[in-house]
């Protein structure tokens, strides 16, 4: 056996079997999304974020100087004093800290939650957004009136410098599957985005449309999404080159979110009732209708499923990334702002009107099958990996439609999806692709070089599973290997 047999003669696969009934993914998505719960919180809540490792959800209450911690284990609840117009919020969830950017008093709130105390850090005019990059321990802050990013190295004690962008600046994305991390700052004033690279003095500057309000990076793809709120479209850039092509949407188009694993984009527009899926293979759209001015969304990579508060309406638009059907869920008054425990599937929505938190619970994955049940519905990929120079694959089949869960039992936690499967159609996963992309959604901290995983298939169907392993890359010391593979499949 060579060394690069060696290497994968690991990667194996079993595989499965039986079930008893088949069940529509429409039907079973629409039941099971309810609102179970709406917690009170402080006045105005704006902005909201989640810390998955921990199970928590941090409100930021606009005009209430403060954000409120919700425990999702048991629900209770505790304010946590700001500074003035808490506006947005992100999370480290590697360090546990908490960064609240305080719109009225220039400054930034960190809250330690593992030591349950908070410090206040100068930064610019009007800060209006606030993103962590994890892996470097940095969190940027885009301040709006004085037109640049405070930079705040939590590695080094939190200590602050300063990069200009362009005008009126008021939203950032970090792509950290690049080393050293890159970041991209939407200007509204100038209609440009600010490229930049951590640690370099250097920038760039990229036109795009009118108003720039929300930008949104794949990292797999290296694509970056602007959604411009003037005029209508959204601007895609090209990562390794910085060239651009504007894609029309409808109308304000104030957010923007990606489905890594099934690299389609979501774009809310207020002003339309509606929300634009982009196909990010080759820029085609198509629009779904929501309730009355849908100004966020956020994604479930777990379940595909993507939402939409209508702000206008007072209820969820809740879309199926299989086939675009869309199912509403009730709110309250004034629903905003939208974040996805994808770990625990449960879905919290701001209602600025009543100053609540509405908890929508996406119980479609623990309405299938699990594995105390009849052991043939089920199979294993023994092991795989994510590694650079590795690329494994799922092919499933079925002889009825249903509806299947693919669980990644990695090295950093577990994440799924469910998977919609048709009679007689053979489906392929994309295993490394789809593993790097829900823990990325996931908010687990993970290394993207360093993923190794068992998978676990779990339907209520007879299916037929094989996971082959293909590696086109040097292996070690094995040297180059082009198109080989491993194969074991098992048929139930």
């Amino acid at each position: 056996m060579t060394r690069a047999e060696s290497r994968i003669a690991f990667f194996v696969a079993l595989a499965l079997v039986l079930g008893l009934i088949a069940v529509g993914p429409e039907t079973q998505f629409a039941e099971a999304l309810t609102a179970t719960d709406r917690v009170p919180v402080g006045t105005n809540p704006y902005a909201i974020a989640v810390n998955p490792v921990t199970n928590q959800i941090y409100v930021a209450n606009r005009n209430s100087a403060n954000i409120h911690r919700i425990d999702g284990n048991d629900g209770s609840k505790s304010p946590i004093n700001t500074g003035i117009t808490p506006t947005a919020i992100a999370v480290n969830s590697t360090t546990n800290k908490v960064y609240v950017a305080n719109d009225g008093s220039n400054s930034v709130t960190v809250y330690d939650a593992t030591g349950n105390f908070t410090k206040h850090i100068p930064v610019g005019n009007s800060p209006r957004a606030v993103a962590v990059d994890s892996r470097e321990n940095k969190v940027y802050v885009a301040n709006s009136f004085s037109s640049n990013v405070t930079i705040i190295d939590a590695a080094n004690g939190d200590s602050t410098s300063t990069m200009g962008v362009g005008v009126s600046p008021v939203a950032i994305a970090i792509n950290t599957s690049i080393v050293p991390s890159r970041i991209y700052v939407a200007n509204s004033g100038s209609n440009t985005v600010t490229v930049f690279t951590s640690g370099s003095p250097g920038w760039a500057t990229v036109p795009v449309g009118s108003s720039p309000a929300a930008i949104a990076i794949n990292p797999l793809t290296d694509k970056i999404y602007v959604a411009n709120s003037s005029s209508s479209n959204v601007t895609v850039i090209n990562g390794s080159n910085l060239t651009f092509t504007n894609v029309a949407v409808g109308l304000s188009p104030n957010d923007v979110a990606i489905n890594q694993a099934t690299n389609k984009i979501y774009v809310p527009n207020a002003s339309s009732n509606s929300v634009t899926v982009i196909d990010g293979l080759n820029n085609s759209t198509s629009a779904v209708a929501t309730g009355t001015q849908p100004f966020r969304v956020a994604i479930n990579q777990a379940t595909n499923m993507i939402y939409a508060p209508n702000y206008g309406s007072g209820n969820v638009t809740v879309i199926n990334g299989g086939n675009n059907s869309t199912t509403t869920s009730p709110s309250s008054n004034s629903p905003w702002a939208v974040a996805v425990n994808q770990l625990t599937n449960k879905v919290y929505v701001t209602n600025r009107g009543d100053n609540n938190v509405t908890v929508i619970e996406d119980s479609t994955i623990d309405d299938l099958a699990d594995d105390i049940g009849d052991p043939s519905r089920r199979a294993v990929c023994a092991e795989g990996t994510a590694r650079p120079g590795f690329q494994m694959y799922i092919t499933i089949a079925s002889d009825l439609n249903q509806t299947i869960r693919i669980e990644y039992l990695t090295n950093y936690g577990k994440v799924s999806k469910t998977q919609s499967l048709s009679a007689g159609v053979r489906y392929t996963e994309d295993a490394r692709g789809n593993v790097l992309a829900l823990l990325a959604g996931s908010g687990l901290p993970y290394d993207p070089n360093g993923v190794d995983m068992s998978i676990k298939i779990l339907g209520t169907e007879r299916v037929y599973v094989a996971c082959p392993l293909y590696f086109n890359s040097s292996i070690g010391a094995a040297g180059s290997v082009n198109g080989g593979h491993v194969q074991d499949s098992t048929r139930g």
